[in-house]
């Protein structure tokens, strides 16, 4: 199951005044915004007057692997740069994107996040882990709680039981069945936080 958030990367230069940050497709790769990126030059003048800049380097986010902590944070949490998840249109917190922005507006202190019309209140937002920081072990057998559900089969919150993991092309998959309806369907490993067995 793909998310569907656009992964992120911070462009560098040699003078980090030319330094920017920006959202690119949700199939990119560390390497391949690196094989698009580095050793480029890269036109950051004002027109008409043009001003080539080599970038060196990059900061790549995957907005696409990760466990939701589902922590509600508070505005001392919050901070420009901090990643953060949002709702979607059906109202999961399944959105991705970086605090860009914090006003207080007559003592009310707003959010903007870098992909996302709007503001946001802290408790409007939730807090994320890298699923890579705590990767969950399951078997098959595991009971599972879906955390990154986009479609109609794949809702936030769904109870499944794992039917089969699958590695192939350096993603794990999982073969799961819903408990309440006993839909099946598959979805990445990391669209899923361990619960425990009933």
């Amino acid at each position: 199951m793909n998310t569907n958030n656009l992964n992120t990367v911070k462009v560098l230069f040699t003078d980090s005044k030319y330094n920017y940050e920006t959202n690119i497709s949700a199939n990119s790769t560390e390497q391949t915004a690196k094989e698009y990126f580095v050793n480029k030059y890269f036109d950051l003048g004002v027109y008409p007057k043009e001003d080539m800049q080599k970038c060196i380097g990059i900061e790549f986010t995957d907005n696409n692997s990760m466990v939701l902590q589902y922590k509600l944070p508070i505005d001392k949490d919050l901070q420009k740069g901090t990643p953060v998840c949002y709702k979607d249109t059906n109202g999961i917190f399944c959105k991705v994107g970086k605090i860009d922005d914090i006003y207080n507006d007559n003592g009310v202190i707003l959010y903007t996040i870098n992909n996302a019309i709007g503001a946001y209140l802290a408790n409007e937002l939730r807090l994320f882990k890298k699923v890579f920081d705590n990767m969950p072990e399951f078997k098959k057998g595991d009971f599972a709680m879906v955390v990154l559900g986009s479609s109609e089969d794949q809702i936030n919150g769904d109870k499944v039981l794992i039917d089969e993991i699958i590695h192939h092309n350096n993603k794990t998959t999982v073969n799961c069945i819903t408990t309440k309806t006993k839909h099946k369907f598959w979805c990445y490993y990391s669209d899923l936080m361990p619960i425990t067995k009933n």
